[in-house]
């Protein structure tokens, strides 16, 4: 064959082959999906994992989720007060308005005081031509170790009613005719915070835990939290179904006497102590064998 014809074929031969592999690694990425765990999705090149998890593939779980430090519980409450209504008390603009909203957002700072709590409200008509005012109240609750807040709610929402009642009116001043309160939102747990978060598979690891008053949904692995898995130079991490465990160093070169990753024996140096131990056997063996050999040989 004539050598620059078998030049030309050999390179194009090369480049069929280099075209091959080249498609079939695109195909491949196009048609291989990414595998997410631990309940991620796979957009295609990047996985979006659950709060609780994180890791390119959602192979981690998160040790520590900060949930914050206040819930925001609301109540609405309607109060009739004693200003009568006119059409000025629409236009947010007039002179009338603003003089009412002064008065009423000094009405229920003194209703509201102490619980951190702010008032959203509509003006309108009453039956009797007073003012009636919607309010969506939110009260702000921190978190408590010793206290939920469903039961802190509820003792602030018996507070507030004694506060609207306490100012039926008596004087001239801008007070409440007559009034209702109701929940509107009423608090989870600190389980159920959690359970908003985690899911019910993996629920069983995490535990809420307080600190101050920041909640956050802990596992064994979280440094300073109660029960807390000090694996001492391994990695505390959960994996699957079975809950937190300790990760050791090096195992390839140690074996650990304990579960927490103490009791570090090197390999080579046992595999070397056991040689070693089997040798003076072996010799041990071999001089015991020449002397019964020489003793039967005598005799």
């Amino acid at each position: 064959m004539n050598p620059a014809l078998a030049s030309t074929t050999i390179r194009f031969l090369v480049l069929l082959f280099v075209i091959k592999i080249t498609t079939v690694t695109a195909a491949s990425k196009e048609t291989t999906p990414l595998k997410c765990q631990n309940g991620g999705i796979s957009n295609g090149n990047r996985c979006n994992c659950p709060t609780f998890t994180e890791g390119t593939m959602c192979q981690n779980f998160k040790d520590m989720i900060d949930i914050g430090t206040t819930y925001e519980a609301k109540l609405s409450a309607e109060l009739t007060v004693n200003h009568p209504y006119s059409d000025k008390l629409e236009d947010i603009t007039s002179t009338e308005y603003k003089d009412f909203v002064s008065q009423y957002d000094e009405l229920i700072k003194t209703l509201l005081e102490g619980y951190n709590g702010k008032s959203e409200y509509t003006l309108q008509s009453g039956t009797n031509g007073e003012v009636r005012v919607s309010n969506t109240i939110t009260l702000l609750i921190p978190y408590s170790q010793t206290v939920e807040v469903k039961d802190q709610y509820e003792e602030m929402h018996r507070k507030v009613q004694a506060a609207i009642t306490s100012n039926q009116c008596k004087t001239r001043a801008l007070c409440i005719r007559s009034s209702s309160t109701n929940v509107v939102n009423s608090p989870p747990s600190k389980y159920e915070r959690c359970s908003e978060q985690i899911s019910a598979d993996y629920l069983q690891f995490y535990k809420p835990y307080v600190s101050g008053s920041d909640l956050a949904c802990v596992t064994s692995c979280a440094p300073g939290t109660p029960g807390f898995l000090d694996c001492n130079s391994g990695n505390c991490q959960i994996r699957g179904s079975e809950g937190p465990q300790c990760f050791c160093p090096r195992t390839d070169l140690y074996l650990y006497t304990y579960s927490k990753c103490q009791g570090a024996v090197s390999i080579a140096a046992m595999y070397g102590g056991v040689g070693a131990s089997i040798g003076v056997l072996v010799i041990v063996g071999i001089v015991l064998g020449v002397f019964l050999y020489r003793k039967k040989f005598y005799n």
